[in-house]
């Protein structure tokens, strides 16, 4: 995310909005196959543009499988960096789906809950197994462009 605000030639920063232990939601247990009784690590931030909301993230991490920081650290650094800093982990799945938003995702990016934004959710494993499941959120009129 750092990368992809910087290459527009905005100045990039991020904002820990919370972080809770439980269950998770039945997409987070389904992609990193656990039961409901297993506790996930959930992390919601937020990404800005020169001080705009860019993007939301939510992401769960599976603590029986990664050793994880205490939650602090992600007052300072976003879990997808630690993941990549501290892990050699690999995305091994990828969408891209409208979907509507809600609660403080919808605050930060100024919408009213259930309007549909431009969503992506990443599952990234290590060895195979899934680690995190995040979904990102971006504001109507995002243009996501990727380049090789």
């Amino acid at each position: 995310m750092r990368d992809e605000i910087e290459n527009l030639g905005t100045r990039y920063s991020y904002a820990l909005c919370a972080y809770e232990t439980g269950p998770g939601i039945d997409s987070a247990r389904e992609a990193l196959q656990v039961d409901l009784g297993h506790p996930l690590l959930m992390v919601k931030s937020r990404y800005l543009s020169d001080n705009n909301v860019y993007c939301c993230e939510a992401i769960w991490l599976n603590p029986a499988v990664i050793d994880l920081p205490d939650p602090s650290v992600f007052e300072t650094e976003p879990p997808q960096e630690w993941l990549s800093g501290n892990l050699p982990v690999q995305q091994t799945r990828f969408a891209i789906l409208a979907r509507e938003i809600e609660d403080i995702c919808a605050s930060n990016l100024n919408l009213l809950p259930g309007t549909p934004v431009l969503t992506i959710e990443r599952v990234n494993s290590l060895d195979a197994v899934p680690v995190s499941f995040a979904r990102q959120f971006y504001p109507p009129h995002h243009r996501l462009i990727f380049d090789d």
